[in-house]
């Protein structure tokens, strides 16, 4: 059952050639997404591959890539105590050589873990403004 749900979405000139580029590159999330300090991956970026992600001021927590569609987007989730935080990024025509860039989360869990989403989001509108300036 999901209990948050938040998304937000930017009309961008960045090919879904240089977001991806972006996206498939953990090490580099941080330069686009400020609340992350390190993000790792072990091996490729592919559907099942695990690695942790380290915000700002807290412990690591693992993550596992559920769905990779080079040039198009991917989802990750993180098991946390009460549920799950599933983030959903994906990259669609928009028309007019412009793209729809959207990053989404989705908690699936009890109402405690419901209740960080509005503080997990707070920052997509940077993260993902701050990605598409760069990929522009």
């Amino acid at each position: 059952m999901t209990t948050y749900e938040f998304e937000h979405t930017v009309t961008t000139t960045a090919t879904p050639a240089a977001v991806w580029a972006k996206w498939s590159d953990p090490a580099d999330w941080p330069s686009w997404d400020e609340g992350l300090a390190k993000v790792t991956l072990d091996g490729e970026f592919v559907q099942g591959a695990r690695g942790e992600l380290t915000v700002a001021g807290r412990p690591p927590l693992g993550y596992v890539l559920t769905e990779v569609r080079p040039g198009e987007g991917f989802t990750d989730e993180t098991e946390m105590p009460g549920g799950v935080l599933r983030f959903v990024h994906r990259i669609e025509p928009a028309g007019d050589g412009r793209w729809l860039l959207t990053h989404r989360l989705e908690i699936e869990g009890d109402d405690e873990l419901a209740a960080m989403g509005p503080m997990i989001t707070e920052d997509f509108p940077d993260a993902v403004g701050a990605l598409a300036r760069m990929c522009e």
